[in-house]
């Protein structure tokens, strides 16, 4: 039976904490001093029940300016599960040097009333002028972090504008000797090789392809388990990183801004500019959608009712490609919604409401970006109709509402009738013979020959030629296809099979479609929008 006048046991926690990881391997650090001097606080407090539990929270190599500590939270999770009763550390700072932190952590300790000691520094946590007295050691510390970070940027700061190299990994081409660059030739070669070569083929895939069969890559970093001298070849992050690294010319970058470094250039800098261009154009190309195979002619012009730029994007859904624009996301605006249109449907009803004559700039009725863009000059998406801004005759901007009622579903908008029916649906068959049309087109214009063009799409020249001719449908057929308006009697095998004229109105005839006139007279809404054929 526990004596009247015995205090109840009181279940102590020591923390201790070091910002660096150096001397915490030692057989004694600075962890084990703050231990002891807790302990023996503990010890002078045993009559009052206090009693070190076996548990141990040390967190070496920690900054104080977060709670992201290992030990820390391991501490906060005990002390939620109701095992601890006091928290001692050294010292204030060794818990935390951010005052908005501790603040937060004194309102766990308190909802769980647990008490905080410091055993240098005395205080109460229960009463006003503890906490005040704590505040303010708290905004020291908290202080004296934030100068010591001050101090150690402008130092970066300073030495990095007079060239010198501040540590990290060392670039490729180089070695470090007592904090200097030094070029390493055979490393620099190859760096020029990567530079000569990306200036040739333009492409990172190929870059890549090149340098893997040259046998050229990076070096291991120390510690990986592999052969002493072992390379690996490089990511196509590593290469575009590589490619736009300044310090080749021999400059020091330091918050975006360059100094004359201290260490020798390795490319000349009209070599650096020219693959500095072609970057930017490869990504300007990667964004627009420039070399899909079934880009996207609006992206650059189009803008949702926010005004957030709309980009192409894509998915393939039992073998067809179904492409959308949809809304950049907004970093400042979150909360709003990513509005994804279908390009199909709204490519069609941009260019059958361009003024009379439009049209007729594009001779083949399959404009390509920069086409589109002598005509149109902005689109925005709005919520009951869609902006139309062109160039009028003698330049002048012209801006034309296209009424469109929208039906969402999940983050796409399609276009309905006013009924609310929705467009029929296409033939998923004829679709896949209008793909492989624009396939055919598409090796043709790259490879330059029918043979190999045939070759790589596994058919013979005959076929090749046949399936090619679904290519050059007139814009309203594809359309009419794409969203299953065509004909009842065409079918895959007349589709497929049928020996088609490169002139419109003979293919209209020949598949049973109605002349333009007789299609544009149908409409929009009532029999569904779709995608103008053959855009590039």
């Amino acid at each position: 039976m526990m004596n009247d006048f015995e205090a109840p046991a009181r279940r102590c926690a020591i923390y201790t904490r070091k910002s660096v990881e150096d001397g915490v391997t030692q057989e004694f650090n600075s962890l084990h001093a703050q231990h002891d001097a807790c302990s023996a606080y503990v010890t002078s407090q045993a009559g009052e029940g206090w009693h070190v539990i076996p548990e141990t929270y040390d967190d070496g190599g920690y900054s104080g300016g977060n709670t992201a500590r290992p030990s820390f939270q391991r501490l906060l999770q005990d002390i939620e599960s109701g095992k601890i009763d006091i928290v001692l550390v050294y010292k204030v700072d060794r818990l935390t040097r951010n005052l908005s932190d501790f603040s937060k952590i004194m309102d766990v300790f308190d909802q769980k009333k647990v008490s905080f000691v410091s055993v240098t520094q005395a205080f109460n946590t229960t009463n006003s002028m503890g906490r005040l007295t704590l505040n303010m050691l708290l905004s020291f510390a908290q202080f004296e972090r934030e100068i010591a970070g001050e101090r150690v940027r402008d130092k970066i700061a300073a030495s990095k504008a007079r060239g010198i190299w501040m540590g990290g990994n060392v670039p490729f081409g180089y070695r470090l000797n007592k904090r200097r660059l030094y070029v390493s030739s055979e490393e620099a070669e190859q760096v020029r090789q990567i530079f000569d070569t990306y200036a040739e083929v333009k492409s990172m895939t190929q870059l890549r392809a090149r340098l893997a069969a040259s046998g050229i890559g990076r070096r291991r970093l120390p510690g990986l388990k592999t052969e002493r001298g072992a390379t690996t070849n490089f990511s196509a992050t590593g290469l575009y990183h590589l490619l736009k690294n300044r310090i080749y010319l021999g400059e020091i970058c330091h918050n975006g801004t360059s100094y004359p470094g201290q260490h020798d250039a390795i490319v000349e800098v009209e070599k650096f500019k020219l693959v500095a261009r072609q970057l930017q154009d490869n990504k300007t190309r990667l964004v627009t959608g420039a070399n899909t195979l079934f880009p996207s002619p609006l992206v650059g012009i189009i803008w949702d009712e926010h005004g957030r730029r709309m980009f192409s994007s894509n998915s393939t859904k039992q073998g067809k490609v179904h492409r959308y624009y949809t809304s950049q996301p907004d970093k400042d605006r979150r909360d709003l919604p990513v509005l994804r249109v279908s390009a199909e449907k709204l490519e069609c009803l941009i260019f059958t409401h361009l003024p009379e004559g439009m049209a007729a700039r594009w001779p083949d009725g399959s404009p390509d970006r920069m086409q589109i863009r002598t005509v149109v000059r902005r689109i925005v998406i709005e919520t009951a109709n869609i902006l139309l801004t062109v160039f009028d005759t003698d330049q002048a901007e012209k801006t034309i509402s296209i009424p469109a009622r929208w039906l969402r579903r999940g983050d796409e908008r399609q276009i309905v009738s006013k009924e609310g029916v929705q467009s029929p649906k296409p033939n998923h068959a004829l679709v896949r013979l209008i793909v492989d049309g624009h396939i055919a087109k598409h090796h043709l214009a790259i490879y330059g020959s029918v043979a190999d063009s045939a070759e790589m799409m596994g058919l013979n020249e005959q076929d090749f030629a046949r399936v090619l001719q679904r290519g050059y449908l007139a814009p309203d057929i594809t359309a009419a296809i794409l969203d299953g308006r065509q004909p009842k009697d065409l079918t895959v095998e007349r589709l497929a099979y049928c020996d088609l004229s490169a002139m419109w109105h003979e293919q209209r005839k020949s598949l049973g479609f109605q002349s333009p006139e007789e299609v544009l007279q149908i409409p929009l809404e009532a029999c569904g929008i779709g995608m103008t054929g053959g855009l590039k």
